[in-house]
């Protein structure tokens, strides 16, 4: 039996697998994967304080991470998650990958603008050509 496969193992996949990947993908769907391009990509994180967002960016080191108070995290771009401001930072923006989120409240209005109002906010502030990862962890639950 083989073994399993570790974290780090399972993070790489060269750029020809990939491109295999996708296009097999293309030949069995409807829906083609866009092709990816060759451009190193501007990517930045919300919630790299957190238990989710600290493996992230471990797998991402050079991910550019957007906090609410300083942490000394490299990279870090310190915001008050108002709409104007992330607009300004994320003007080149091609990733989001968006981990941030709250639970440590039972008051729902609370949980409300730390998850929904906050991801609103995120979203309408990205490029129109920015993806977005949107991540969760088993806490919120």
């Amino acid at each position: 039996m083989p073994r399993p496969k570790r974290k780090q193992e399972l993070a790489t996949v060269s750029s020809n697998q990939l491109t295999l990947a996708n296009e097999r993908h293309n030949e069995l769907s409807a829906t083609p994967i866009p092709k990816i391009s060759s451009k190193k990509k501007k990517i930045y994180i919300t919630g790299s304080n957190g238990r989710l967002g600290r493996q992230i960016l471990s797998l991402i080191p050079e991910a550019i991470s957007i906090v609410r108070n300083p942490s000394n995290i490299p990279n870090e771009i310190v915001s008050d998650f108002s709409e104007s401001s992330l607009k300004n930072i994320l003007l080149d923006a091609d990733v989001l990958i968006h981990a941030a989120g709250s639970v440590n409240t039972l008051n729902p209005s609370e949980l409300w603008s730390a998850n929904v109002d906050l991801t609103k906010k995120i979203v309408s502030a990205l490029p129109k050509d920015c993806r977005i990862i949107f991540a969760s962890s088993i806490s919120v639950y």
